[in-house]
């Protein structure tokens, strides 16, 4: 501006004389700014596009990893939906290459698989310290997950006519079951064992094992596959029964049906994977 204040020769000559960046004298600071607003522009477009595109990425990645992480629940769920003729032409007496196959699918599930948190179980506020997740039931098999605060117990009860898988997802349990004996109210002790603290899976058939009670010795879960339902109108309610001592040894006991009206549950939502 100061050399061209001194100079007699007119503007515009001067002008078309002098080199470009000098030659936009008066526009060049209004050019230069839209060229920088232009840049900034272009690197907020950018760093838009980039954040995008790792916000997408962290998506694609949070979803193969949630994927990655019910595999073993997609695996089971597949199984069950392709051997379910042979699920409910055999239940619930199934083969020993059937029981093998889905005992050995029930080992690869997890709790995170299935949605399930320890803070389900400590969380619950029924009397019982009893909750139930429901997945799928049909008149072929239930699919189901049991919730227990530590303390919590599900009575002694039995699966007439059923087969159950379970797989014990988190925490401690004591399992107690019964068999009766040929007639009347006479059982035997089956067993008498803890469950845990790592994840196991477990069966039970309709002659072994099947009369059973649980107890839970810290908050637990567990995911239990009934085959077939419970089904009052065809013959398997649930019974509920009380344990009496034969007083002729310490194996031998009466089993004597009652109804625990003071049993309650909560009901929890199921966020695992969709089964149908």
């Amino acid at each position: 501006m100061m050399a061209l204040r001194h100079c007699s020769q007119s503007l515009p000559s001067i002008l078309l004389r002098l080199p470009a960046p000098q030659r936009c004298f008066s526009r060049g600071r209004n050019v230069r700014r839209l060229g920088i607003l232009r840049g900034v522009a272009a690197a907020a477009a950018s760093a838009t596009i980039s954040r995008k595109s790792r916000v997408g990425r962290c998506v694609r990645q949070c979803s193969a990893a949630a994927t990655n992480r019910a595999a073993g629940v997609t695996t089971l769920w597949k199984l069950l939906r392709q051997e379910l003729p042979r699920i409910k032409a055999q239940a619930p007496d199934f083969s020993p290459e059937v029981a093998e196959i889905l005992m050995q699918a029930l080992d690869g599930i997890t709790a995170e698989d299935l949605g399930v948190r320890e803070q389900d179980a400590s969380g619950i506020r029924s009397r019982s310290g009893v909750a139930y997740s429901e997945i799928y039931q049909g008149s072929d098999m239930t699919l189901a997950i049991f919730l227990l605060r530590a303390g919590a117990r599900i009575p002694l009860h039995d699966h007439p006519g059923m087969t159950v898988f379970g797989r014990l997802l988190f925490g401690q349990m004591r399992s107690r079951s019964f068999d009766f004996e040929s007639s009347g109210d006479q059982a035997v002790l089956h067993a008498d064992k803890t469950l845990g603290p790592l994840p196991v899976t477990y069966s039970l058939g309709p002659a072994q094992g099947n009369i059973h009670e649980l107890e839970a010795i810290s908050d637990c879960a567990f995911f239990d596959l009934l085959a077939p339902s419970y089904d009052f109108a065809r013959g398997r309610p649930c019974n509920y029964y009380k344990v009496h001592s034969s007083g002729d040894s310490d194996e031998r006991f009466k089993l004597r049906r009652f109804e625990p009206w003071n049993f309650d549950m909560d009901f929890q939502p199921y966020r695992g994977p969709s089964f149908e």
